[in-house]
């Protein structure tokens, strides 16, 4: 693990953290860095945990990369100004428990079907997301879907019962 949150760090993240293998933890949240995320970030095997929440000028920019670990459980990219669209992959991650892209400028349209049943929690808000929301009644788990300051369609998404 690497946890370095509320610490003044500034700058970018060097693409050669992607070296390291065993890496199951990176936490950089609510420090001053900036730039775009390197893509060997995302093929860290091992990573369960990813918290880059900015919450500040500049923050994290351009696109989030493909994140190819099996055993990705949190997903913290608040707060920053990622652009483009969220890989698709990341809703069919099975291990997958906590989905957080609030307050960015991510666009294009969130699958129909979510198939990482085992999320809790999903916030999409204050993004430029389109098209319909996606079905949530077969996430038995999910205790908040947030998905405010979008343009999705008008239609209600099944709910769970």
């Amino acid at each position: 693990a690497l946890s370095l949150p509320i610490n003044n760090l500034v700058g970018t993240i060097p693409t050669s953290l992607g070296n390291i293998g065993t890496l199951t933890s990176l936490d950089f949240s609510f420090n001053g860095l900036f730039g775009t995320l390197p893509p060997s970030i995302g093929a860290l095997a091992q990573l369960s945990v990813i918290s880059l929440i900015q919450a500040g000028t500049p923050g994290f920019t351009g696109p989030i990369p493909e994140f190819t670990s099996t055993s990705l459980t949190i997903f913290l990219l608040a707060l920053n100004d990622f652009s483009g669209t969220l890989p698709s992959s990341l809703f069919s991650k099975a291990s997958l428990v906590v989905l957080n892209v609030d307050s960015n400028s991510l666009v294009g349209t969130i699958p129909s079907v979510i198939s990482a049943t085992n999320l809790v929690e999903i916030t999409l808000s204050n993004n430029q997301f389109n098209g319909p929301l996606p079905t949530i009644s077969n996430l038995a788990s999910l205790q908040s879907f947030q998905a405010g300051f979008n343009s999705f369609n008008r239609t209600l998404p099944d709910l769970p019962a």
